[in-house]
């Protein structure tokens, strides 16, 4: 009997720590009952990422309220004018990362071929390296790894590339969570809160695509929220790392 009590009892106390590490925000599993094991690291972890920047007063927003909530994140350049580069060294001096874009977006000359896209990427790395001394690491192809468009310009060229970049030595990242701020300027605030924090999952690295051009203003009024629900919900935020798993879409050109 007193050992029937003691086993009891120590389901009880097993059972009172986990809800109160559940409600810390370390989230734990049961195991067999009884045994208790952490989450990995990245079970909760969000990347927030922006494309197609920087702009004057969208980027300069965003950059502000990740700053306010202690935060890093990653830019997908695009070329950018003499008057942007203080808005790019800030973003360096903050700890943000910084990835290529490219310095033309547009599809019809990037993807006619591997060498045209291989030139476009590595002109803005070089102005980037040039003017401020920051080596990217990270690209993000225009429309994704997933796209379909560039079939209209050379048939299988985003296969090549995938395999080209990873030779030279770059890292691509796609995403898993879109804000859908790219479907239209202005998009409604609590439509991109929605699209990004119903598209949260744990158990992986949560990348999330966003824009900061000048015509994404909601994208910039969104974030606050996003960042809120996320910290409220045990996620962490990071910035894209060499040793960042690399998010894939499957390949379709």
């Amino acid at each position: 009997m007193q050992k029937y009590l003691w086993k009891k009892s120590g389901l009880v106390v097993i059972g009172m720590l986990y809800l109160f590490l559940a409600w810390k925000g370390k989230r734990m599993i049961m195991v067999s009952g009884q045994e208790l094991v952490q989450e990995p690291q990245e079970a909760r972890k969000v990347a927030l990422t922006f494309d197609d920047g920087p702009s004057s007063d969208v980027t300069v927003r965003i950059l502000d309220t990740l700053k306010a909530n202690g935060i890093k994140a990653t830019f997908f350049i695009c070329d950018y004018d003499e008057d942007k580069l203080p808005i790019i060294k800030r973003m360096i001096d903050e700890g943000h990362t910084i990835g290529i874009h490219g310095y033309s977006h547009d599809y019809s000359q990037i993807y006619t071929s591997v060498d045209a896209f291989m030139e476009n990427i590595n002109k803005l790395k070089n102005k980037l390296k040039e003017d401020t001394g920051y080596d990217a690491f990270v690209i993000r192809f225009p429309g994704g790894s997933s796209n379909t468009v560039s079939e209209k310009y050379c048939q299988g060229v985003m296969t090549q590339l995938a395999q080209r970049v990873t030779d030279d030595g770059l890292m691509y990242m796609d995403w898993n969570v879109s804000s859908g701020d790219a479907e239209g300027n202005n998009r409604p605030v609590n439509l991109i809160i929605g699209n990004v924090t119903g598209g949260f999952k744990h158990g992986r690295n949560n990348v999330v695509l966003m824009h900061d051009t000048s015509a994404k203003q909601t994208s910039a009024d969104a974030l606050q929220s996003i960042i809120t629900y996320g910290k409220n919900n045990g996620y962490s935020f990071y910035p894209i790392s060499k040793d960042t798993i690399p998010v894939h879409h499957g390949i379709n050109n």
